[in-house]
């Protein structure tokens, strides 16, 4: 119930021959109904609470694909689950979520995994 900071992430290796893989992070927050409330990605770096590092997949290296990569997403839990600006909306649920916006499965993937840290 409360507050905390917590790290949310994507990380992968990009395989060193064939497509380049791109994962997108996401965080959606809802309501006590499970209601949208709001989102933080790649599109919308910075939300009451949520603050993304930004689309990682234009730092690699197209030729050489050297990594690692990686998505992160700072979730303060105290500011997200203040009130929506303007109405009396609580954030109540904070759901983590990544995208293969290339389409690979991530077990084709090199290394990839997803993961929630108290940093």
């Amino acid at each position: 119930e409360g507050g905390g900071v917590l790290l949310a992430g994507v990380s992968w290796v990009p395989p060193k021959t064939g497509s380049l893989p791109i994962m997108d992070l996401s965080v959606m927050m809802y309501d006590d109904e499970w209601g949208y409330v709001d989102s933080c990605d790649w599109q919308k770096l910075a939300v009451r609470g949520c603050t993304h590092s930004g689309d990682w997949c234009g730092k690699i290296d197209q030729a050489t694909h050297k990594g690692p990569v990686r998505e992160t997403v700072k979730i303060d839990m105290a500011e997200v689950r203040k009130a929506v600006e303007g109405s009396k909306t609580l954030v109540r649920y904070v759901v983590v979520a990544t995208f293969s916006y290339s389409g690979q499965d991530m077990s084709e993937v090199p290394q990839a995994f997803v993961y929630l840290a108290d940093p």
